[in-house]
């Protein structure tokens, strides 16, 4: 079975957090976004989107859990879980969104969010590989990917 996914959902102001990443791998048959969006191969050519906040949940760990503790991994942001709002897949994985209340902090990237995504894409132009951004909510339910569609945070 595939290690679940939980997410957190941070809401403020009609705006949705999201990170803004950039991944490239070697070859498309090694990219789950290249699968998963039908890209042609071999070459992947690399992939600019935004996620929740989230990750795997951890042995003996619940989604929930695992949800708020990737929030603070990977914003510094606290909060606690206001309710589930959605049961789905991400990448093929059982995934579980929950919506963050009581949200304090100021967002930044840390830990090894930062570590591993700080640097720059192929269009260093365009900025930071990955960044956290607030996204217009429903833009966001449109194009996931905000590809433009959010503002700087």
């Amino acid at each position: 079975m595939k290690i679940p996914r939980g997410a957190a959902v941070v809401l403020r102001s009609g705006k949705i957090l999201v990170i803004k990443r950039y991944l490239q791998q070697e070859s498309a048959a090694d990219c789950a976004m290249c699968e998963y969006t039908d890209t042609p191969g071999p070459e992947c050519s690399g992939h600019r989107y935004a996620v929740l906040p989230g990750g795997h949940v951890e042995p003996g760990e619940s989604a929930a859990a695992a949800a708020l503790r990737e929030l603070t991994e990977e914003t510094t942001l606290t909060g606690a879980i206001d309710h589930l709002l959605w049961t789905g897949t991400h990448n093929g994985r059982p995934a579980y969104y929950f919506q963050i209340k009581d949200v304090a902090g100021v967002p930044e990237l840390s830990g090894d969010e930062a570590a591993v995504h700080s640097g720059y894409g192929p269009c260093s132009s365009t900025g930071p590989a990955c960044a956290r951004r607030w996204c217009d909510w429903s833009r966001y339910l449109r194009r996931p990917c905000c590809g433009g569609g959010c503002p700087a945070a």
